[in-house]
């Protein structure tokens, strides 16, 4: 008895490891069909990177073109869609590198004006490549079976702080 405890653990391990070849680089960085929402470190800032498969979706950028370096190392090469919750720097401060360094095929913001230098760059360098920016209401961004809702908040513009003007985002999958 004390024998075969042994031999089947053995033998599912060796049975997982036979023809396995050791993954590439490129295969830890994404899954085709695991949905990975990675909220990044970035001290008091936000950035949440949404991806399934290659395809990716950027909420926030941080306050540093750091998320650029973060963007490449997760093997990202282009954005289905740059979300940017609102203009402070904390959320937009490092979107002005993403949009300049990865092709975006749509940009959504809360409309409000920008509030520092960082929303005047993002503004420019869409207006400058052409990046779609549709008015809300938005369709919901599709990454394979995974759904995407961004929402503008309800309260009117002049009774909220840029903070209280904030993206929804709501991410559903099945």
């Amino acid at each position: 008895m004390t024998r075969w405890r042994l031999f089947i653990p053995l033998a599912l391990l060796v049975g997982l490891c036979w023809g396995k070849s050791p993954a590439s680089a490129q295969d830890k960085r994404y899954k085709r069909d695991t949905l990975q929402v990675a909220f990044l470190d970035v001290a008091q800032a936000d950035a949440i990177l949404i991806r399934l498969g290659r395809r990716a979706v950027l909420v926030d950028a941080s306050r540093g073109d750091d998320i650029v370096q973060y963007l490449e190392e997760q093997g990202v090469d282009s954005l289905v869609a740059a979300i940017v919750s609102h203009n402070h720097d904390d959320h937009i401060g490092g979107m002005d590198a993403v949009l300049a360094s990865y092709p975006v095929a749509l940009y959504l913001s809360n409309g409000r004006p920008p509030v520092n230098g960082n929303g005047a760059n993002v503004e420019a360098i869409i207006a400058e490549r052409g990046i779609p920016r549709p008015s809300p209401p938005w369709a919901p961004i599709i990454l394979g079976d995974a759904r995407i809702t961004v929402r503008l908040s309800p309260l009117p513009d002049s009774q909220a702080s840029e903070n209280n003007s904030s993206l929804a985002v709501l991410v559903e999958r099945g």
